[in-house]
């Protein structure tokens, strides 16, 4: 089953969308749109690093009168430990909505991150998704197939949401209360759970002279429920201006059991043969909750 709707992702080419009002909105709107923002923190399935990883974004997008829109956008990291260009992102896709009742959008993103990023989600090359929303006057039920390719073995993933969109001041303010709840396979954080320790050592191999470890993440590739993330968007909406601010909380769920292994390799005796020991060790992934926000402001023209 888990092939099936893999093959299903891959052969669509989607990928995860914005908010179903949002994307309402975007429809209706110019067809160039140049946006700022900021997030406090990358957070990905409700996880994140030991390090936070706040960035600054530009995004440019063009969004024809057909549904298919093209977009780019350049993310700044603006840390205490580092300042610099984190994240480039290319893409393409497709909106549509049927009797102003159903909205389905499919899309495809390109991601290249800096080597040294220490965002939980760097290690995923591209994202797929397909995503379908049924809109109501009462409540937004959104669902999100995934597909992320990774440096390593691809992972899928499926999230709710329920929504509901509190308009005043003349419909140029609005807020939206959301729920998402997401589930993931996570050999994406297998990888990284590798890579960052390479990149904390700076040795280019998790090599500690005569040691070598590896980290493998038990039960990586069975959907897992991930997280759950409650916000509170309040978008404020302006013939070619518009702005937002959206708070959020992450809850996160089922903690990785991880397998280290370490190699040891040593001489010793009067031949001076190598030795080699292996032992490994079980942990249990720490997990907290997280508050971050999310801001910002667009142009339209």
């Amino acid at each position: 089953m888990k092939r099936i709707i893999l093959f299903f992702l891959l052969a669509s080419l989607f990928f995860f969308s914005n908010t179903a009002i949002a994307q309402q909105e975007e429809k209706k709107s110019k067809p160039f749109k140049l946006k700022f923002g900021y997030s406090s923190n990358q957070i990905f399935n409700g996880r994140a690093d030991s390090l936070e990883v706040p960035y600054l974004t530009g995004s440019f997008k063009y969004l024809d009168k057909s549904g298919f829109y093209a977009k780019t956008s350049l993310s700044y990291l603006t840390s205490s430990y580092a300042n610099r260009i984190d994240l480039i992102g290319l893409g393409i896709g497709y909106q549509k909505i049927f009797n102003d009742q159903f909205l389905v959008s499919a899309s495809f993103d390109k991601k290249f991150y800096n080597s040294n990023s220490f965002s939980v989600s760097s290690e995923i090359l591209g994202n797929a998704g397909l995503n379908f929303y049924y809109l109501n006057d009462y409540v937004d039920l959104g669902t999100s197939l995934g597909a992320n390719f990774t440096t390593g073995k691809s992972d899928m993933s499926i999230s709710f949401d329920v929504s509901h969109e509190f308009s005043f001041g003349n419909d140029n303010w609005s807020i939206e209360p959301t729920a998402n709840v997401n589930f993931s396979t996570r050999y994406y954080s297998e990888i990284y759970s590798n890579t960052r320790k390479e990149k904390t050592s700076n040795s280019g191999t998790q090599v500690r002279g005569t040691e070598t470890q590896t980290i493998q993440t038990i039960g990586a590739g069975d959907l897992t429920l991930m997280n759950y993330e409650f916000s509170l968007p309040l978008y404020y909406y302006g013939n070619n201006f518009g702005a937002w601010i959206s708070p959020a909380y992450s809850i996160a769920q089922n903690p990785a059991v991880i397998l280290t292994t370490t190699t040891s390799t040593r001489t010793s005796g009067g031949n001076g043969q190598p030795q080699t020991t292996t032992t490994s060790s079980y942990s249990t992934e720490k997990i907290k909750n997280y508050f971050y926000v999310e801001a910002g402001v667009y142009f339209k023209f």
